[in-house]
């Protein structure tokens, strides 16, 4: 797969805007990706940040997808969450969806190409589960299970204030303009180790999915 297009994660937010701006200003095929989990309220708002972004890099960004996950998001949130609360005594909703998305992201950059995934994840927002170090680590293990390499660009410990600044600077509005997610802020924070356990717990679901959507679109 081609290492010089990236699908990035996109929701709008200042951090995927920057993580896509600072792609696209290395040359890079960018590749939009917002995805309707069915949990977020207006997921479309994030077309007009993208338009922005298509208009300041017109030869760089290359598309963005809405694309709906409500299947998936339920099949490895929802199905067992009586199950999972009991085993983990934790909200991982946040976690099921970026795997959920994860997922469906293989699938995509499989179909066109892409060999190089990219999100706004932050250090400074490090403490939640699916930003944790350790999370991104069993994310990057996943994606290059799949010959998919995985990149956080914005992770340094930058500030909100400096993250607009640098928007502003590449000629981008410095705002949010993102849906809203439901389930954020409905939980206490979990320890790096019930993260982990809870990924490598759903990894079968994901891998079985995988098998399944990849063989009925490719026939391997």
């Amino acid at each position: 797969m081609s290492s010089d297009r990236v699908l990035v994660h996109y929701s709008g937010g200042l951090d995927s805007n920057l993580s896509a701006a600072r792609l696209a200003l290395k040359n890079y095929e960018v590749y939009l990706v917002t995805y309707d989990n069915g949990l977020t309220i207006h997921p479309e708002v994030a077309s007009l940040p993208a338009k922005l972004l298509k208009e300041r890099f017109p030869n760089q960004i290359v598309s963005h997808d809405i694309i709906p996950i409500y299947g998936l998001v339920k099949r490895v949130a929802l199905n067992n969450i009586e199950e999972d609360f009991k085993n983990h005594k934790r909200n991982l909703i946040c976690m099921a969806c970026k795997l959920a998305m994860t997922t469906e992201s293989i699938i995509y950059a499989k179909s066109h190409n892409i060999g190089l995934i990219a999100d706004g994840y932050n250090k400074r927002q490090g403490e939640w589960p699916e930003q944790m170090p350790e999370a991104i680590e069993e994310v990057k293990k996943f994606l290059q299970s799949y010959g998919i390499e995985y990149m956080n660009n914005v992770y340094e410990k930058i500030t909100k204030d400096s993250v607009k600044q640098e928007l502003l600077d590449l000629g981008l509005i410095p705002k949010s303009i993102e849906g809203a997610c439901m389930i954020g802020g409905t939980f206490s924070l979990p320890t790096a180790n019930e993260v982990v356990d809870y990924i490598r717990q759903k990894r079968p679901t994901l891998d079985d999915y995988l098998k399944n959507r990849l063989k009925d679109l490719y026939g391997v």
